[in-house]
């Protein structure tokens, strides 16, 4: 804890800058807790801390113009990366699309105090097509307020922070392996599943065409968000748009035939969540087409 205390006061703003930047681009940084310390410190120094609030605003907004840029250059393919190096399940691209529809770009600002959604919210807005002047505005007021909140909480309460912080030093190995045995908990639940989503038949793009071509067709479900179809108008030929949260729609799915859900997200995490919804209500006959809109797309040479 002295060498972290050390750092921050050998390089103020310019740590938190680099720091809140690293967070944001991906790396798996505890960025809250660092700038309530820095806050802290610049109390305990008599200081507002307005340095380090401003170069947290920029770290953050600057990690989140880049992912902005990649989202709207490449799409689905950047959600798919972020969805294999993050920790939150790829059902949140998802999520993040929902909140877009629900509340526009002030789902950025929503997202930034959310672990995981920080790092989607950009590339989503940028794939969705969001203006780039105002995703500027809104994630530049998201970074000032996650900035201030960091900051101004370490100053406001630098004494109870200091006494914690003194605390958390004594008892230093005891702390440590509560922190990791919560985030192995949390990996292990993810791990398993993702493990029950193998559990449900995949569907080749040829099979799908061969199923929809056969005298029994079955009912296709495209699981995409209202945002995702809008902005991407392709699908399976026959789809049925369902929402996962309309219980009523799933409940009311007609029985006797085969379903089929697919969407255009990353590892198929909307349709494998679709699919397993329908499941439960009592529907095993479901299956998910491997790949997507986009596997679909491929084989059809489009």
């Amino acid at each position: 804890m002295d060498g972290l205390n050390d750092f921050l006061h050998a390089w103020g703003p310019l740590a938190v800058f680099a720091v809140v930047l690293a967070e944001q681009l991906g790396a798996p940084l505890p960025t809250l807790p660092l700038l309530l310390l820095a806050g802290t410190l610049a109390g305990n120094a008599g200081r507002l801390g307005g340095q380090e609030a401003l170069a947290a605003a920029a770290g953050s907004l600057l990690g989140a113009w880049v992912w902005f840029l990649l989202g709207r250059r490449y799409g689905n393919r950047v959600l798919g990366l972020l969805c294999k190096v993050s920790l939150s399940p790829d059902v949140c691209v998802r999520q993040t699309e929902v909140a877009f529809e629900r509340r526009g770009p002030v789902a950025l600002v929503i997202a930034r105090f959310v672990p995981g959604l920080a790092m989607l919210a950009p590339p989503v807005a940028g794939g969705v097509g969001m203006r780039n002047a105002t995703f500027l505005a809104w994630q530049g007021l998201a970074s000032t307020l996650y900035a201030v909140a960091g900051i101004g909480g370490g100053v406001l309460f630098y004494e109870q922070f200091s006494a914690a912080l003194g605390w958390f030093a004594r008892h230093l190995g005891w702390s440590v392996g509560v922190v990791l045995a919560v985030v192995s908990i949390m990996v292990i639940w993810r791990y398993f599943k993702r493990i029950s989503g193998r559990k449900i038949r995949r569907l080749t793009p040829q099979q799908v065409a061969h199923a929809l071509a056969s005298g029994d067709p079955p009912l296709v479900l495209d699981a995409r968000s209202q945002l995702s179809r809008m902005s991407d108008p392709r699908s399976v030929p026959g789809a049925l748009p369902l929402d996962l949260e309309d219980v009523a729609a799933i409940a009311a799915l007609p029985s006797g035939r085969s379903l089929i859900t697919y969407c255009a997200c990353p590892n198929d995490a909307s349709a494998l969540e679709l699919a397993r919804r329908i499941q439960r209500a009592g529907r095993p006959q479901v299956a998910v087409l491997q790949g997507g809109l986009d596997g679909w797309s491929a084989w059809q040479g489009d």
